[in-house]
């Protein structure tokens, strides 16, 4: 008697499992037709292009002036926000040379506007390393930097102009703030550039390229 006892409770309980699992999914599908949407950060009628744009910054390295190029892009989504990567280099300061690779998000207030903002972060790293031989020529040593390491953030605000239906100037400032540089570097004996001396404010301008 005992085992037909235990024998029918088990047989209850897979029942009762069976009946719970049938209601479940056989009310699943019915809940998901009824509910809300699933809600998501970009729709699928979000548009989604590319930009690009070729710059020129110039700035203050150890008191003295120079300038370096540089090229960002990445996916432009909802014509506002660019999602990418940035790389430039030094070509005109007359004693310090470095170059960097990071990522870059930039978001653009109003687009449509002739004239409109827009601001941008750039996280990257970078290197540093003394000119081989005296600079005679904005070119000489370029992209020459394989040296000490650094790395840096760079905030900075920008006014835009349309120019065209898939062309905008862009002129603005930055501020970077650099960290990690050794000064006794043996690829820095000469100029010992610290974080402090790459550290400052940049102005730049440059003409982006997009499907807007």
């Amino acid at each position: 008697m005992k085992t037909y006892v235990n024998q029918t409770g088990q047989n209850s309980i897979f029942v009762g499992l069976a009946v719970l699992f049938a209601v479940l999914s056989s009310s699943g599908p019915a809940n998901a037709q009824g509910g809300a949407e699933t809600q998501t950060l970009f729709g699928p009628g979000t548009p989604v292009s590319f930009v690009w744009s070729p710059e020129i910054k110039v700035n203050s390295i150890q008191h003295r002036a120079g300038s370096q190029i540089s090229v960002y892009g990445g996916a432009l989504i909802n014509k506002s926000l660019m999602l990418g990567g940035a790389f430039g280099s030094n070509f005109g300061h007359p004693t310090v040379n470095y170059s960097y690779i990071g990522l870059m998000g930039q978001y653009t207030y109003r687009p449509e506007r002739l004239l409109h903002p827009s601001a941008q972060l750039i996280v990257a790293g970078a290197k540093t390393k003394d000119y081989q031989k005296s600079k005679t020529s904005l070119f000489d040593n370029f992209m020459n930097t394989n040296g000490s390491p650094f790395f840096f953030v760079e905030p900075g605000i920008n006014l835009e102009t349309n120019l065209g239906g898939k062309i905008r100037l862009v002129t603005g400032l930055s501020y970077r703030a650099a960290f990690g540089l050794d000064p006794s570097s043996e690829f820095t004996e000469f100029t010992r550039v610290d974080s402090r001396d790459m550290s400052g404010l940049n102005m730049n301008v440059g003409v982006k390229f997009g499907l807007y």
